[in-house]
């Protein structure tokens, strides 16, 4: 059957298939799952950061909530200094001191202030009393507090009064009023909060109008900031207790019910921490997915290299196997004719010596292209033995040489050996040494047929390392294009003049050298013609 891509490109279109489709179904799973779980690390921070904020602001909101019920239950009078206490049953004029004039009680109300019609601002702690037994009397001292507000009082004066203006005028109480043993009613609103700037900075307040038979009042408190901070402080996360401010990109806000106020929780970082996690969420997948990709991939490669390599190895068997049978058929034709030749007494009876020298000569050919194929499939199977031995190299050279040169100058080529004196003793096999110098000349005789100079020089030197044994024709030498795959199997030169042959001669030289410790190079010589050099270790 005939593949239209061949056998080489349906098999990599088909892996390629089998790779790229799984692959890409892979990563674009793969990838928006990463993306989803990257998304769901990096809103993790801040889902916690709007919990945290919702709690705060639930707590806060419960504590000032909490504050303005309990002080919208105080009376008017604790908010002045020394009052007459009206619930007071002593006839005479008695003069208390406010329980506010040591401090407020919570730690987030900063102080409590009043505000008269003229538009005077007086504090419960402004006066510090001591009460003399003695005297009877009470002693004036100036407290701290009113000598930090007075630089803004004017502020919180007006500010204060502005509030009390946009009161609701629902919700008053009947208070009793005694002042001077004059008694009446006093009508009491009940706290609400409003901002007010103290200082260039929002302030959160809560106040309520008092009306009195003198005139009205404006009462109430200030929440403290740093208290608020100190009380946001402890949060899980870094919090802020803000009035109008925007939100950083990091922060979770959250209004607290019924006020212009909100808790802002800061998660940035959180958020920073989740923002790595994910990248490394979706870099993890990332290196899973290129180094199963790239490991598909190279299976796939791998594959169609098999593929490759079968089809090249059955181009080359075929190959062979023609090349085998025409130099078989070449020899045999010449054994048949000379054969039959001195068989029947054919041709010239005086020429029969030539022709059993012919024979000879052909057989010779024969059992050269038998030996090569018989060689090749032992490396196949790698049962090729060789034993190398010490011994005098120079000898089994020259011993080589003399079996071959009749048959050589017979084709027409001159053999020509130098052999140096004293060569160190080395390590060889003699039959796969027989057969290197068999195939490196015969190959020499082969490419030179066509050549002007059909001389081979064969020549054994030493460097005191190492002995060299060297091949040279001059014959056209080997083209560049067929250099860097001479010594594999069944290769060949493109050239259609090029002389036959099965291209197993010098692999088989290759291994045999190389199962003697030695090595096999190829150069063009200079001034033309291929030299084969031989490497012997000493």
């Amino acid at each position: 059957m005939r593949w239209p891509l061949g056998r080489v490109g349906t098999a990599g279109v088909l892996t390629a298939a089998a790779v790229v489709v799984p692959c890409a179904a892979w990563f674009v799973a793969g990838s928006h799952a990463a993306s989803h779980e990257a998304q769901r690390i990096a809103a993790e921070p801040r889902a916690w950061a709007q919990k945290v904020a919702e709690a705060m602001a639930e707590r806060m909101g419960a504590r000032l909530e909490t504050i303005r019920e309990t002080e919208s239950r105080r009376p008017f009078y604790h908010y002045r200094p020394l009052f007459h206490d009206p619930t007071s049953t002593c006839e005479c004029a008695s003069v208390t001191p406010s329980p506010l004039a040591a401090g407020p009680v919570d730690p987030l109300i900063w102080t409590h202030f009043e505000v008269d019609a003229k538009g005077a601002l007086t504090l419960p702690s402004a006066h510090l009393a001591v009460y003399d037994d003695a005297c009877r009397s009470w002693v004036d001292d100036p407290s701290e507090i009113l000598a930090q507000l007075r630089p803004i009082a004017a502020t919180l004066s007006s500010a204060a009064a502005q509030a009390a203006r946009n009161l609701d005028s629902r919700g008053y109480v009947e208070a009793p009023w005694t002042e001077n043993g004059a008694s009446d009613v006093a009508w009491v609103g009940p706290l609400t909060w409003h901002t007010i700037t103290v200082a260039g900075e929002p302030t959160l307040v809560a106040v309520r109008e008092v009306r009195t038979p003198p005139g009205d009042l404006v009462q109430g408190l200030v929440i403290a900031r740093t208290s608020v901070a100190d009380a946001v402080r402890g949060a899980a996360l870094p919090a802020r207790f803000v009035h109008g401010d925007q939100p950083l990109a990091s922060e979770a806000a959250v209004e607290i019910a019924g006020l212009d106020w909100q808790i802002l929780a800061d998660a940035a970082a959180e958020i920073a921490q989740a923002t790595q996690r994910a990248r490394q969420v979706q870099a993890r997948f990332l290196h899973l997915f290129v180094g199963a990709a790239s490991t598909a991939a190279l299976a796939g490669l791998f594959v169609v290299g098999l593929v490759w390599k079968t089809e090249r190895l059955a181009r080359q068997r075929s190959q062979f196997a023609a090349s085998a049978a025409h130099e078989l058929r070449t020899p045999l034709a010449g054994l048949r004719l000379y054969s039959e030749m001195l068989a029947e007494g054919m041709g010239d009876g005086q020429k029969s010596r030539e022709y059993a020298r012919r024979v000879a000569e052909e057989a010779e050919r024969l059992g050269r292209v038998v030996t090569n194929v018989l060689g090749y499939t032992r490396l196949e199977r790698g049962s090729l033995g060789v034993r190398p031995q010490q011994g005098d190299l120079a000898a089994a050279v020259g011993d080589s040489v003399r079996r071959m040169q009749p048959a050589l100058e017979a084709a027409g080529a001159r053999l020509r050996v130098q052999l140096a004196d004293a060569l160190p003793p080395v390590a060889f096999d003699v039959d796969a040494l027989f057969h290197i110098v068999q195939n490196l000349v015969d190959n020499a005789e082969k490419f030179t047929r066509g050549a002007v100079d059909r001389s081979i020089d064969v020549a054994l030197t030493h460097d005191g390392a190492s002995v060299r044994l060297s091949v040279r024709d001059h014959g056209p030498g080997v083209p560049a294009a067929l250099r860097h795959r001479l010594f594999q199997p069944f290769a060949r030169t493109e050239d259609p003049d090029a002389p036959p042959g099965l291209g197993l001669g010098l692999t088989l030289v290759q291994r045999l050298s190389r199962a003697q410790n030695a090595s096999v190079s190829c150069e063009n010589a200079p001034g033309g013609g291929a030299l084969f050099v031989v490497t012997f270790p000493v």
